[in-house]
């Protein structure tokens, strides 16, 4: 999910860190 605007930034972070924590956790 990429959303734009102010909001959009800080939301794309967050899920990217989301995602490498699953990916740690899985490795």
């Amino acid at each position: 999910m990429i959303v734009k605007g102010r909001d959009g930034a800080l939301s794309n972070f967050i899920e990217s860190i989301h995602l490498n924590h699953i990916s740690m956790e899985r490795f």
